[in-house]
């Protein structure tokens, strides 16, 4: 029990760091920064991507991405397997929110 307990503590640090990093309105936000760290195999940004255009992170993403990486290096599997879900999550989110201004367009521009 309690090590199901830790699982799912690891699992939300990583799911609050993703949440945190969308406030920043950008691709590279401090959990691109966390993908870049563990080497995520799907994700193609760089050190020196990241370097150009990620902000000066401040204590709080800083924590953050500390947590996740603690999480990471306890749970290498789950959290891989976790990240797999947020990102195909998100691109159904944004197949949507592209289907969605096609479908805005062609009403308003026939």
């Amino acid at each position: 029990m309690i090590h199901n307990t830790k699982r799912q503590a690891a699992i939300k640090s990583v799911d609050d760091l993703y949440s945190w990093s969308q406030n920043f309105g950008s691709v590279l936000n401090p959990f691109c920064l966390f993908l870049v760290l563990i080497n995520y195999e799907d994700y193609q940004v760089t050190y020196a991507d990241l370097g150009r255009y990620l902000p000066t992170l401040g204590y709080k993403e800083q924590g953050l991405i500390g947590e996740a990486l603690v999480a990471y290096s306890d749970y290498p599997t789950e959290i891989e397997r976790h990240i797999e879900q947020l990102m195909t999550l998100e691109n159904e989110e944004l197949s949507d929110r592209d289907k969605a201004t096609m479908l805005l367009s062609n009403v308003i521009f026939g």
